[in-house]
């Protein structure tokens, strides 16, 4: 990017997790104006210092919302559009050539790819195909169910096909529950859109990781960092709240190879691993086409990738990075405080057991810090930019204490 004139870059969906780092990012760029658009009048980072301009737009799904894209973009003046949430992925790589042909950059993939992407079942018959280990994965509408215990056995996970934030999702311990599930997830979704997959073992910290990468524009690897799940919400396995980054050959190889089976691959992936404890070897579990909520673990480790990925879209090419600073703990303080309110609930329910790992995980980063720690550990709570946090605070505090129910006896 030339230093004479500053780029002016539109961050979508200022309320999801990866916004945060969008904002952390920028902040420190003397070439890069920040503006967000979101369909929420409260979305937090658009309250942020570092923030030009925030721009209510319609929701992804109205008819209007690309439109009104548009009109910022030229109101704005806007160089690169980055959408940072999932169904906007979707939408802005559909409308590809409408916001390039506005003289906009959009550094993700063409829609084909990113619809391939999505689709948890077709990436796991790809995977499988190319001979990377993934859980045994069925449409329901495929499964003989007199063939399901032998095929997946007990426990084993419900999904929907192309989906977010862990809807759908949910592990199943024998036959009587999962006749109840799959009955709830049929009154919205088809059976074509309904996954069985096997369920691999393993808690969170000591199986999960999640692979951020970021490939050129002309879809060479730029960079690849493991991230190794801490903590998530539900504290079973979900978002990612706090992280470390690993350099595990491995889980790096495993991801590597994913994203080699795509022939034209442009901007960021994030691929999912788990660590099956049976045979010590990663499983391929889902790819997303978007930044991840977890991001700001590879940024606190030194890799910047949502200034890496405004470079992609300017066409700029960068050195591969191959080293980043391991054993740096980044969290996300919202949920850590939304996860707490879980922990102790189910710590009144008499489920001590099960939580007091992941409570004791809490060390990390508030209470206990390395050398290689950042001055700032969390992606939201900043004390030089604060009202992200407040507005992001104002927006889930229900769910902040936590609902214990108390007996009494008569």
């Amino acid at each position: 990017m030339g230093t004479m004139e500053k780029l002016n870059v539109l961050v979508l969906s200022g309320w999801v997790d990866q916004a945060f780092t969008f904002v952390r990012s920028f902040s420190r760029q003397k070439d890069v104006n920040l503006f967000v658009a979101d369909c929420w009048p409260n979305s937090p980072c658009g309250y942020s210092r570092y923030c030009q301009q925030f721009h209510l737009i319609p929701r992804p799904e109205e008819a209007d919302h690309i439109p009104a894209i548009l009109d910022v973009c030229r109101e704005e003046k806007i160089d690169v559009v980055l959408p940072v949430q999932h169904d906007e992925v979707l939408e802005v790589s559909r409308n590809k050539d409408l916001f390039e042909s506005a003289g906009v950059r959009i550094p993700v993939p063409s829609y084909p790819l990113v619809e391939l992407a999505v689709d948890k079942y077709r990436m796991a018959k790809i995977a499988s195909k190319n001979g990377i280990p993934v859980p045994v994965t069925c449409l329901l509408s495929e499964m003989d169910p007199r063939d399901l215990e032998r095929e997946l056995g007990f426990p084993l996970l419900t999904k929907l096909r192309s989906s977010t934030g862990q809807r759908g999702q949910k592990k199943v311990d024998n036959m009587e529950e999962l006749q109840i599930q799959i009955r709830t997830l049929l009154e919205e979704f088809s059976q074509d859109e309904i996954i069985l997959q096997e369920f691999i073992p393993g808690s969170v910290h000591d199986a999960m990781y999640t692979v951020g990468l970021i490939y050129n524009h002309n879809h060479e690897l730029r960079a690849c960092v493991p991230l190794k799940k801490i903590r998530s919400k539900p504290y079973t396995g979900g978002t990612a709240i706090c992280t470390t980054a690993e350099n595990h050959p491995d889980v790096k190889e495993m991801a590597v190879r994913l994203m080699g089976t795509f022939d034209a691959w442009e901007g960021i992936a994030d691929v999912e691993v788990k660590i099956d404890p049976r045979d010590g070897r990663p499983k391929f579990i889902e790819l997303n086409p978007r930044p991840w909520g977890s991001m700001y673990g590879a940024y606190a480790a030194g890799v910047d990738f949502p200034m890496l990925w405004t470079k992609v879209a300017m066409q700029e090419d960068f050195d591969p990075i191959e080293e980043f600073r391991e054993s740096v703990y980044a969290s996300f303080l919202t949920r850590d405080l939304l996860l707490l309110a879980e922990i102790v609930e189910r710590l009144w329910s008499g489920e001590k057991e099960q939580v007091l790992p992941t409570l004791k995980t809490f060390v990390r980063p508030y209470l206990r810090r390395n050398k290689n720690s950042n001055t700032s550990s969390t992606s939201d709570f900043v004390l030089s930019d604060l009202r992200p946090f407040i507005k992001n605070i104002a927006r889930v505090r229900k769910n902040l204490l936590p609902r214990v129910h108390v007996v009494r006896s008569s």
